[in-house]
């Protein structure tokens, strides 16, 4: 992903994909959740792959949450 420190050393074209990033969850434990504010809170816990985009994003958006970072995918 581009940030401003790898833009200093890369040079980035214009973007020509968004792949997004989705969350999936556990249909009974996520039950009334609406929005992602829903899951940022203590209780909720994250999995993700560690260094990965969805691991920032996490960090970001749901600060409040517990936050499991994986090496592996599996």
């Amino acid at each position: 992903s581009i940030t401003p420190e790898r833009n200093l050393t890369v040079n980035f074209t214009l973007p020509y994909a968004n792949s997004g990033i989705h969350l999936v969850a556990h249909q009974e434990l996520a039950a009334g959740f609406k929005s992602l504010a829903d899951f940022d809170k203590p209780g909720v816990v994250l999995a993700v792959r560690r260094g990965a985009t969805p691991a920032t994003a996490a960090k970001r958006l749901m600060p409040k949450a517990v936050l499991r970072q994986f090496d592996e995918d599996a």
